[in-house]
């Protein structure tokens, strides 16, 4: 049987509810990943990261007979939670070329060619993206999330659009399945598996 997404918001899968269905789409291609060895595992909204603390002032307030003293917030704190961390397994990156260590100061191709850029251990952390991102505010909120993060924790938090990334290496195999019925599902770019995508 098909394991199928639930069909109100928020979506679920596997007895886990996600945000969207492009993080359900993302988790299938963790899933092959997984399966072939290439990552060890991987967290869906891992705790999230402290950005900044936030701040309070004191406001005198004038009574008839005395004045007292209010507690006011000026800002509540800061906090980013990326969609997901995945973990790669390191001794398959000589031979599957899914990911970069930014932290060494040289890679070998463009950021946006890498499929997945991370920090030294092999994690990569995901944020996923929609294929047209109607809000401009959001989209230039997240660019200073991004490297807000990156000043706070010299973590690199990496975009993904998921059309683009099955189309760049490969379209996991539940993928070609529509998320209800089970039927072929149209794809408009050229399809390969994982391992048509290794070879």
């Amino acid at each position: 049987m098909i394991p199928i997404i639930g069909k109100k918001k928020p979506y679920s899968y596997d007895g886990i509810e996600f945000a969207s269905k492009e993080e359900i789409y993302f988790r299938w291609y963790l899933d092959d990943l997984k399966a072939a060895g290439i990552i060890t595992s991987f967290d869906y909204q891992p705790a999230a990261w402290v950005l900044s603390d936030g701040a309070k002032a004191m406001q005198t307030i004038e009574l008839k007979t005395k004045t007292k003293k209010v507690e006011r917030t000026l800002f509540r704190p800061k906090t980013y939670q990326p969609d997901f961390l995945v973990y790669f397994n390191l001794e398959c990156l000589a031979t599957v070329d899914f990911y970069e260590d930014f932290k060494k100061y040289s890679i070998t191709r463009k950021p946006a060619d890498i499929p997945f850029l991370g920090g030294s251990g092999g994690c990569c952390s995901v944020d996923i993206k929609p294929k047209f991102e109607r809000d401009s505010a959001r989209s230039r909120a997240f660019s200073l999330i991004q490297a807000w993060v990156f000043h706070l924790y010299n973590i690199y938090v990496q975009p993904i659009v998921y059309q683009k990334l099955f189309e760049k290496t490969f379209t996991p195999a539940r993928f070609l399945l529509t998320d209800r019925t089970g039927k072929a599902r149209k794809i408009n770019f050229k399809v390969r598996s994982l391992q048509e995508f290794i070879d």
